[in-house]
């Protein structure tokens, strides 16, 4: 006699093992087709990174070119002595205290270092200067994050913002006579543009916020003892502006520390928490 019940479970057993080996091999083909296309997607993003590496050695190259011009023309072609106007007097002496000037010197740095950084970088991997570039790139990320980003925007932003307000009281227009308008956008203009394009495309990473507010802390201390010895010493302010802004010392201790470290460390961590997001969010768009 059949029993039926047997029949019943061996008949579910063999069509449930035949539909998980269905499943299995259809989970395999999946898996493998996502593999591939995973695979297909990073060899892509490997071939348009090594385009975009070259794309942005050229345009580093250019643009050190192009910065060791505006430091050559500030130095030899722009005549200093011959400028006299009450605003700006005896800057002949007194030019390289100017914080544009510094800050134009942090970008001459930033592209001679990415410079010689991107020709050594093509050595073989077992010559002993990679040793030195690797070390370099970590010099300039914490360079570029901790000191050229927020002097450039503090700098771009200060300036123009006086400029609206104020402007016969900081850049008169007659200043065009000796500086040209040119040279002013390319010093108080275009490295605000630089550093954004540098942040968006061009990865450098974060270091630790409090050794990049320590370093930020370190250069605006070395300006405001350059601002305060020059008043020591001349009895004049580097700016005239701020001699019309401050009228006792509360209010000069308050204006140090709003524009020489309160302004500057906010500029920091705003961008120091932007190139993060920029970077995080492409490498998880890559990753997917």
């Amino acid at each position: 006699m059949i029993n039926c019940n047997s029949i019943d479970v061996d008949f579910y057993l063999f069509f449930s093992v035949q539909k998980l080996k269905m499943s299995i091999n259809r989970f395999h083909k999946l898996e493998l087709a996502t593999v591939a296309k995973y695979m297909n997607n990073l060899r892509l993003n490997i071939v348009n990174n090594d385009q975009k590496r070259i794309a942005l050695k050229w345009i580093r190259s250019m643009m050190t070119g192009y910065y060791l011009f505006i430091a050559y023309y500030g130095l030899f072609k722009l005549d200093f002595a011959s400028i006299s106007h009450p605003t700006w007097r005896n800057l002949k002496n007194h030019w390289w205290k100017c914080i544009t000037v510094w800050n134009v010197g942090l970008q001459v740095r930033y592209f001679l270092m990415s410079f010689l950084i991107d020709h050594v970088d093509n050595l073989p991997k077992t010559s002993p200067l990679r040793r030195i570039v690797m070390f370099g790139k970590r010099v300039q990320d914490y360079c570029f994050i901790t000191l050229d980003v927020p002097s450039s925007i503090f700098v771009c932003s200060l300036f123009w913002l006086i400029q609206t307000l104020n402007r016969p009281l900081f850049f008169p227009s007659e200043m065009s006579n000796w500086i040209p308008d040119w040279y002013n956008h390319a010093v108080h203009t275009n490295p605000f543009f630089v550093i954004f394009f540098l942040m968006f495309f061009n990865f450098h990473r974060n270091p630790p916020v409090t050794k990049a507010v320590f370093g930020l802390c370190l250069l605006s201390s070395a300006y405001i003892m350059c601002v305060l010895h020059t008043r020591w010493t001349t009895g004049q302010w580097i700016y005239m502006v701020i001699g019309e802004l401050v009228e006792n010392t509360p209010l000069a201790m308050f204006l140090v520390l709003l524009t020489g470290f309160i302004f500057p460390i906010f500029i920091l961590l705003l961008c120091y928490k932007l190139n993060d997001f920029i970077w995080n969010e492409r490498n998880f768009k890559m990753c997917n």
